[in-house]
């Protein structure tokens, strides 16, 4: 709740989007996570929450894809 009011005053804050996209990855969704993430990159590419960013879409869209392979299997 607390980095969803952030975004009310500041729609483009990194660290809040970051996190957001932590706290969704946690609960595996995994694509709501990486979609917080992407505006990260776009928004602020050259900053360490850019760069974690980066790593954390990796991660998850490999989870993404591990999970829905053992599902459909």
């Amino acid at each position: 709740q607390a980095f969803a009011r952030v975004l009310r005053f500041d729609p483009i804050h990194v660290a809040a989007l970051f996190h957001i996209g932590t706290l969704l990855a946690d609960r595996h969704r995994y694509r709501d996570a990486v979609a917080c993430w992407e505006r990260v990159v776009d928004i602020a590419p050259a900053t360490d929450f850019g760069r974690r960013a980066r790593r954390e879409i990796r991660t998850a869209t490999e989870l993404g894809r591990i999970f829905a392979h053992g599902a459909a299997g």
